[in-house]
């Protein structure tokens, strides 16, 4: 038998690290471990490092982009990517610069 252990659960390690621990056959330990688990509690606390929250749509950055493309009168694409809109804005803005 061998303990595995995973990110998230209703333990906690000591810094605060919430995680869920199994004892499992030893001839499943790589099924485990290729599902998210892991054999060591210190790789718990380093995938917590690892998340950062990326804001996808609503982000203030949108909003300006989007604002921006209506003030150079555009029409902003509706579900469009971010990179799309900065495309559309800078097309814009290049078309307003020569006239």
């Amino acid at each position: 038998m061998k303990h595995v252990f995973k990110f998230g659960g209703e333990r906690e390690t000591v810094s605060g690290t919430p995680y869920s621990i199994k004892a499992i056959n030893d001839d499943r330990v790589n099924e485990y471990l290729n599902n998210g688990w892991h054999l060591n509690i210190e790789d718990i606390e380093c995938i917590e490092a690892e998340f950062t929250e990326v804001k996808e749509s609503g982000s203030e950055h949108e909003a300006a982009l989007r604002a921006n493309i209506e003030a150079l009168g555009g029409s902003p694409a509706g579900r469009s990517s971010i990179k799309t809109l900065e495309n559309q804005l800078a097309k814009l803005e290049s078309e307003n610069e020569q006239d």
